[in-house]
């Protein structure tokens, strides 16, 4: 019994005592039981009713409370609602931000799967499994006449070998061999999950009971909701009740792991070679190889049944489930611009503040941090993130900001002078180049942490992106000294020249 049936037990059990009590107390407060029934006979209907109406609703209370404790309740799956993909609108935002010069050619690749397999007829089942379990031999004995394309496997490079035959029904059947598990430290890598959300199907392939690690890999598989096909390979190893205690113990570990899904359970036997003793005309026994006869016929025939079932509803589960791919890529392919883009924003407007603070005849900090370029870069930044940045949510964070590292301006002054040391020749040129070199920290610490809070907050908010902006001022300082310093001397130098 579960503990939180038990502990509604208790608590019906709890009620049960309640209401013995206050009955105990109710009739304690009378003669009796027919003392009461007797009163209550002698009194007004009007009291006896109320007497009658106040037991019935204390029981009907105890009643439903017990039921909603002890009633069986169905278990409730954390389960996310499934997200459905408009694909017309993820091409348009694709060409959108291929367009503003984002790389969208990995959205582009997978948007480039869907539309090679668009037809009913196509089929692409990826094969996955520890290395020495026979995946590859497998392949082959299935598709002993198929073409062989050996290509590198996207994200990775690992190779992929793919086989392609034709069904007896005209469907285009692509069996992708992928990797052995322990050939990418024992897990499934991203490029390989992409594999198999690109799939059909997948089939998963053992030869004895179920590792930690193949467990997890299954259970990864079987979350992707396709139709999965898990075969135990090599199964003449085994004799007949070996096999069938070794399949019922798979049944129960692939159930549980599949949460919900329903996974084929099949046995294979894939051929290859075995080791035997040979002995010769003479007698002598020495060690030999002989050819494993292969028998696939579970598999065939659960490909089949695949091909013989609803397609339809296959192919439109593979369609959102490359769309879904093609969209996190997007997500990927747009936060990639968006740091080079901000990063650029940064760097040019630190560019402007150290060519500002060159050229000021009394440098000082408020013009930097509250003036026009602050503004600026506040405004590119926010509006790079799809944020709207009011004029007083400006004024707001760049007053925040001054305030966090204002005070810190003489220490800043000083490291600045430091930094410009490790320069040969700067110090004949220094003047208000260390002025120049402490507003460029400044301001590079200002929007950088302007950046680090719009990605962690995905809003602006000006006292979080002022906290930001103290921590980005604080690491990496000795880095960006002499980064700013440098460019402080080449803009000096420049100027000079």
């Amino acid at each position: 019994m579960k503990l939180a049936r038990v502990w509604r037990w208790v608590a019906s059990i709890g009620l049960l005592l309640a209401l013995l009590v206050a009955l105990r107390l109710i009739v304690s407060t009378t003669d009796g039981v027919l003392d009461v029934w007797t009163r209550l006979q002698s009194a007004p209907a009007i009291i006896r009713y109320a007497a009658l109406a106040a037991l019935v609703i204390v029981v009907v209370i105890f009643a439903v409370l017990c039921w909603r404790l002890l009633r069986p309740r169905r278990t409730q799956q954390a389960t996310a609602a499934a997200v459905v993909f408009d694909e017309a609108a993820l091409r348009a935002e694709v060409a959108d931000m291929g367009q503003s010069g984002a790389d969208v050619s990995a959205v582009e690749t997978e948007l480039q799967h869907l539309e090679g397999h668009r037809d009913a007829d196509a089929l692409e089942i990826a094969l996955f499994g520890e290395v020495s379990t026979g995946k590859t031999s497998l392949a082959k004995a299935l598709l002993p006449d198929a073409e062989v394309v050996i290509s590198p496997l996207a994200g990775s490079t690992t190779e992929v070998a793919r086989y392609a035959w034709q069904a007896s029904t005209g469907a285009t059947i692509t069996l992708s061999d992928l990797p052995g598990l322990d050939a990418v430290g024992k897990t499934l890598d991203a490029a390989m999950m992409d594999e198999a959300r690109r799939a059909h199907a997948v089939v998963f392939v053992t030869d004895g009971d179920l590792t930690r690690q193949q467990l997890e890999a299954l259970t990864t598989l079987a979350a992707l909701r396709k139709p999965l096909i898990v075969t135990l390979n090599k199964a003449d190893r085994y004799s007949r009740d070996e096999q069938a205690t070794l399949l019922t113990r798979l049944q129960e570990r692939i159930s549980a792991a599949s949460d919900g899904a329903d996974p084929v359970l099949i046995v294979t036997v894939a051929g290859g070679e075995q080791s035997v003793v040979v002995e010769d005309a003479s007698g002598t026994q020495s060690p030999g190889t002989r050819a494993r006869q292969p028998d696939v016929s579970q598999l065939v025939l659960a490909l089949e049944e695949l091909l013989g079932g609803d397609l339809a509803v296959v192919n439109a589960l593979r369609e959102q489930s490359l769309l879904s791919l093609a969209n996190e890529k997007l997500l990927a392919a747009k936060n990639d611009y968006r740091q080079q883009r901000a990063a650029h924003i940064v760097r040019d407007t630190t560019r402007k503040a150290v060519v500002g603070a060159l050229a000021a005849v009394t440098p000082g900090t408020d013009i930097v941090i509250q003036g026009y370029l602050g503004s600026s870069m506040t405004k590119r930044l926010c509006a790079l993130y799809g944020q709207q940045a009011r004029e007083l949510d400006i004024e707001s964070f760049l007053n925040l900001s001054q305030s966090r590292v204002g005070t810190a301006l003489p220490v800043t002054l000083a490291i600045a002078g430091n930094g410009l040391k490790a320069f040969p020749g700067a110090g004949t040129i220094a003047g208000g180049l260390v002025h120049a070199v402490a507003y460029g920290l400044i301001f590079d610490a200002v929007g950088r942490g302007l950046i680090a809070s719009l990605e962690a907050h995905g809003a602006f908010a000006a006292e979080q992106a002022a906290n930001a902006v103290r921590d980005s001022f604080e690491d990496n300082l000795n880095d960006s000294v002499k980064r700013i310093a440098r460019l402080a001397l080449d803009i000096k130098r420049s100027a000079d020249d």
